[in-house]
């Protein structure tokens, strides 16, 4: 998939994705926004994911590879954003 939308993302909402650079981590997609319509038709409206992952490995701002048996996989910038006892949540924004 190379145009990602929110629509591709929110049906999957609490479903795992497996990161294919450490195959023992599995991110949950804890919260798909949308921020508007884009009135530009050659744009997509702009959204962010949120995923929670565990807290070891964390994982720096960068391009990791995102695994899910119904959509595939998907190559998606992340930035940590919280990380607590229980994990680390990272944000993908899309514009």
């Amino acid at each position: 998939m190379s145009d990602y939308t929110l629509a591709h993302f929110a049906p999957y909402i609490g479903d795992g994705f497996d990161v294919a650079e450490a195959p023992e981590a599995c991110w949950v997609l804890s919260e798909a926004t949308g921020y508007g319509q884009v009135t530009d038709p050659a744009r997509h409206d702009a959204f962010s994911l949120l995923f929670r992952g565990a807290p070891d490995p964390v994982f720096a701002q960068q391009t990791v590879t995102l695994v899910h048996p119904a959509i595939g996989e998907q190559a998606i910038f992340v930035t940590p954003i919280a990380q607590d006892a229980e994990g680390v949540t990272y944000q993908a924004v899309f514009n």
